[in-house]
């Protein structure tokens, strides 16, 4: 197993927490530009979406069902560099909440992630959700 440097580690984080927030506040663009033009977002089992006009839908799927109350979260997360230097693979745990009427947990997934280094950027090449306990 070779971990990433504490740069590389940083420049994740961030991608990871651009990757909440854009979701979170329906921003289609910024949501989409975190991919590559032929990533993939997949909910094993439920859906996926490829390309950046796909994905673009996933931020206003994502307000209609939380009516904007929604909350992503991604935690735990570990990083193998890949045989090419330009690839990343991520796993973590992703988390969705909800801030209304009680509060709640929505979702608990484990994410396989593969990142790839475009023009200098770590972009996302694949996020794959797959809910806990559907494994």
């Amino acid at each position: 197993m070779s971990s990433v440097d504490a740069a590389t580690r940083a420049e994740i984080e961030e991608l990871m927490a651009r990757y909440c927030h854009r979701v979170d506040h329906a921003d289609p663009e910024g949501w989409a530009a975190l991919f590559t033009a032929d990533g993939i977002f997949e909910v094993v089992g439920v859906m996926q979406m490829q390309g950046t006009e796909q994905l673009k839908a996933m931020p206003s799927t994502v307000t209609e069902h939380g009516a904007g109350t929604w909350r992503h979260q991604i935690t735990n997360i570990t990083t193998e560099q890949g045989s090419d230097p330009n690839i990343v693979h991520v796993e973590a745990y992703g988390l969705v909440t909800e801030w209304r009427e009680g509060n709640k947990l929505v979702t608990f997934s484990d994410y396989r992630i593969e990142l790839r280094r475009i023009g200098g950027v770590l972009r996302i090449a694949k996020l794959a959700a797959t809910t806990a306990g559907m494994a």
